[in-house]
C-alpha cells in the first residue's frame, strides 16, 4: 500500500511540476496574441492634443502610425514640425499592461511619450499618454491624446 501511496504523490508532483512550468508560457502566449492584436488595432491617422513637457504650452497636430516589414512606425507633424520614428508596443508594470512607446529628437532634446492603449466607445483606438525627457530630467512631464481621424 505505501508503493501505492508514494507513486501517486509521484504522480501529483510531477502534474503540479508540469503546471507550474506550463503557467509562464501560457501567460507569454496570451500577451503575444494581444499584442499582434494591439499592433493591427493602433494603426491608422490620429489629431494630437498635448503639453509639452516643463511647460503650460499646448499644441496640437496629427500623427500616422503604421506598419512596414512588420514593424511600426510613426510619423508626426506638431505645429509645422515633423517627427519620425520606430514605435514599440511592449508591457509595463508588474500588471504587464500593454504601451506604446515612441522616441523623437527635438531641438537637441531626447522626447519619449508612453502612451496607454483604450478604445473608445465605438471601438475605435484612443491613446493617452506621458511625455518626458528620455534622459530622465523632466521635473512635469508632458500629457498627450491622440484621437483616431475617421476617413
Amino acid at each position: 500500500m505505501k508503493l501505492g501511496i508514494k507513486k501517486a504523490r509521484q504522480v501529483v508532483s510531477l502534474i503540479f511540476g508540469i503546471v507550474l512550468v506550463m503557467q509562464p508560457v501560457q501567460t507569454i502566449y496570451a500577451q503575444n496574441a494581444k499584442l499582434d492584436f494591439l499592433h493591427d488595432f493602433i494603426q491608422g491617422r490620429f489629431r494630437v492634443i498635448g503639453q509639452q513637457p516643463d511647460a503650460q504650452m499646448l499644441y496640437s497636430g496629427t500623427m500616422r502610425i503604421y506598419e512596414k516589414d512588420n514593424v511600426l512606425y510613426f510619423d508626426r507633424q506638431i505645429d509645422g514640425q515633423r517627427y519620425q520614428g520606430k514605435a514599440l508596443l511592449q508591457t509595463s508594470g508588474a500588471d504587464s499592461v500593454p504601451v506604446l512607446r515612441i522616441t523623437w529628437l527635438k531641438k537637441g532634446k531626447l522626447l519619449e511619450c508612453t502612451y496607454l492603449i483604450h478604445s473608445d466607445l465605438d471601438n475605435y483606438p484612443r491613446l493617452t499618454g506621458y511625455i518626458y525627457l528620455k534622459k530622465g530630467q523632466t521635473k512635469q512631464p508632458g500629457l498627450e491624446a491622440l484621437f483616431p481621424v475617421h476617413e
